[in-house]
């Protein structure tokens, strides 16, 4: 038995086909390897939401913030982590929920 994961419809299509699938397959393979088939629905691959950069106030703000320290890796990291909060939370258009 061979298991194909497979999206949504293209489950039942090649549930339809099975027959041909199996005689492609072993065909390639030679001799007689798949017997039958299994097919397994899975989720569609979810697209990664697009990154949308920090308004120019966030990284004024989140600059100013470090300021005082030490030029290192350290500074850089936490301003690119103060314009990604500041840019989130002051600036963002989403209303907050009210508990």
């Amino acid at each position: 038995m061979l298991t194909i994961a497979c999206a949504g419809p293209a489950a039942m299509d090649l549930h339809y086909m099975g027959v041909e699938v199996i005689n492609r397959i072993n065909t390639h393979l030679g001799g007689a390897p798949v017997h039958s088939l299994k097919f397994t629905q899975t989720g569609m691959p979810r697209k990664p939401p697009p990154v949308r950069p920090s308004p120019p106030e966030a990284i004024l703000e989140a600059e100013a913030a470090v300021a005082e320290l030490p030029n290192s890796e350290l500074k850089d990291a936490l301003a690119a982590l103060g314009r990604v909060v500041i840019g989130r939370s002051k600036h963002s258009t989403r209303r907050a929920k009210k508990l």
